[in-house]
């Protein structure tokens, strides 16, 4: 293996054993909130030293872990676009943890915190892991995988106020959407395999044209559900009741932009696609951006005003891929 690849492996597998440390030693006393940034920070160190390999001696290289009967379960890409943008959710990552330091305690005059330290620490840590890994993922196995854990990491955090209902009830809606998202990721990845004999995402520039099409618009209903796009929106601004470092990460920053990211990589080995696709995703890109501008002008709640504002940028972006298809 190479060094980036090691690196890269390194990204997703540190944050995942601060989760598990984190999980462990829920009764032991420790400063669990210390202990998840210094693993933050180390996974911050491991993408600094990523980046500054790859772009000084290396291609882009893709490798797979775990292979069954030729489908590429476990594959990763490790390119320019993989190794910055897993740096920049790392760094927001160990920002935001670094923040919660003072947010997650009796004192916070708001929402006094006294328990659940170990579900919150841990989760965000898995969430980091699997956000690189979503970035990293060069299968569409390997991206149905991440993409639901980062979906069950949101689940945990927006319910962390359980003893709310409307927490509870806001986590289960947030499931079920962006759940429906990886259903259709699923069918995708079956069509692909069933037309190509592969589930990577080069194996788009082999469909025919109508196979080409179809899946990259599955893919983009996927992508829908998870960054919030008409008509799968409903959940975020609701899931805007989760705490405000949870807000910050998942809800506005990262785990919004899996959708973004996924049909990126779609529209980056398929295109050039059909116009008719491209047009769907620009029709119902400018549809959001507009129900979303009109939905945030009379928001009286500030993170419900941040939930509107995510959902109408995450759109443009939407939009820019329409063109790029």
């Amino acid at each position: 293996m190479a060094t980036t690849e090691i690196l890269s492996l390194l990204t997703i597998i540190v944050p995942g054993i601060g989760w598990a440390t984190v999980s462990l030693l829920y009764r032991k006393g420790i400063k669990l909130g210390l202990l998840a940034n210094i693993f933050s920070f180390l996974t911050l160190i491991i993408c600094a030293f990523n980046v500054l390999t790859y772009f000084t001696a290396s291609t882009p290289m893709i490798y797979t872990l775990v292979e069954f009967n030729g489908i590429e379960v476990i594959s990763f890409i490790v390119d320019s676009i993989s190794v910055a943008i897993s740096f920049l959710v790392v760094f927001i990552g160990c920002i935001i943890l670094l923040f919660s330091l003072g947010y997650m305690t009796p004192e916070n005059r708001e929402h006094p915190i006294t328990e659940g330290y170990a579900w919150f620490y841990g989760s965000m840590l898995l969430f980091m892991a699997s956000m690189v890994g979503v970035v990293y993922s060069y299968s569409l196995i390997t991206m149905a995988i991440f993409y639901e854990v980062t979906g069950l990491c949101s689940f945990v955090l927006i319910g962390f106020f359980h003893e709310n209902p409307k927490s509870r009830y806001s986590a289960m809606k947030a499931l079920y959407i962006t759940h429906l998202g990886w259903i259709f990721l699923i069918v995708a990845t079956a069509l692909l395999y069933s037309f190509s004999g592969s589930v990577t995402f080069n194996a788009l520039s082999n469909l025919t044209p109508y196979v080409k099409s179809a899946t990259v618009l599955l893919l983009a209903i996927a992508a829908w559900a998870k960054s919030a796009q008409i008509p799968f929106y409903t959940w975020l601004p609701d899931a805007m009741i989760a705490p405000t470092p949870v807000s910050a990460y998942l809800h506005a920053a990262a785990m919004v932009k899996v959708g973004v990211f996924l049909l990126f990589r779609s529209i980056q080995y398929a295109a050039p696609i059909d116009q008719f696709a491209g047009l769907i995703i620009g029709v119902m890109a400018v549809l959001t951006m507009v129900y979303g501008l009109v939905m945030y002008v009379p928001q009286l709640d500030m993170k419900r005003l941040l939930a509107y504002s995510t959902i109408t940028q995450l759109s443009y972006m939407f939009l820019a891929l329409s063109f790029a298809s």
